[in-house]
Formats: C-alpha cells, sequence, structure tokens
C-alpha cells in the first residue's frame, strides 16, 4: 500500500493534478522536480525517504520469494545464500535511491 500511494502521489503531482504549481516540464526537468520534491517538508523529508525504502524493499523481497516459489532455492542454506545476494540488491537500490534524493535536495 505504501508504494502504491507513493507512486500515486509521485504521477499525480508530476502531472500539475495536485497543484498546478508542482506540474513537471520537460523543458525545465532539473528545476521542475527539485521544486516538486522541495514543495512541503513533509514531501521532503517523509514521503520520498518512505517511498524509496519500501520500493527498493519491496523489490528485494520479491526476488527472494520469486526464487523460492520458482523453486530456485529448495534447501535452507541456498535461501539463505540468495538472501545475501537480495540483501546486496535492497542495499545498492537504497543507496542509489538516496543518492538521487540528495542530489535534487543539494540542486
Amino acid at each position: 500500500m505504501v508504494i502504491a500511494l507513493f507512486l500515486l502521489f509521485h504521477v499525480l503531482g508530476m502531472k500539475g493534478l495536485l497543484a498546478r504549481s508542482l506540474e513537471f516540464d520537460p523543458t525545465r526537468a532539473t528545476a521542475t522536480t527539485v521544486h516538486h520534491l522541495k514543495a512541503n517538508w513533509l514531501v521532503t523529508w517523509f514521503v520520498y525517504p518512505v517511498g524509496i525504502l519500501a520500493s527498493c524493499y519491496h523489490l528485494a523481497n520479491g526476488f527472494w520469494t520469486a526464487a523460492i516459489t520458482w523453486g530456485l532455492t529448495i534447501s535452507a542454506a541456498s535461501q539463505k545464500r540468495w538472501g545475501v545476494v537480495c540483501s546486496g540488491i535492497f542495499a545498492f537500490t537504497l543507496a542509489c535511491g538516496f543518492l538521487a534524493w540528495f542530489a535534487v535536495l543539494r540542486h
């Protein structure tokens, strides 16, 4: 639910349906993205970090669960090893997401 609400907020905000001042302008992509992200302290410091965290967790957990469901990791040891790989996927995507978020905040 968190990711669905985050994506809904993000898409509607960029389309300008939440507030006309937040509408995305492709000719000024960086500036309008920065304006969208910094429109409200709640958006800047809660909505986007929680959305990034939830999305990264969902991706890594989905890979881990898919491997079990499809019978790729049958033993407990293989599930544990795949869990370590999926933890790395989570850490990598989280780092990329937060680096992008920090880059927008610094702009």
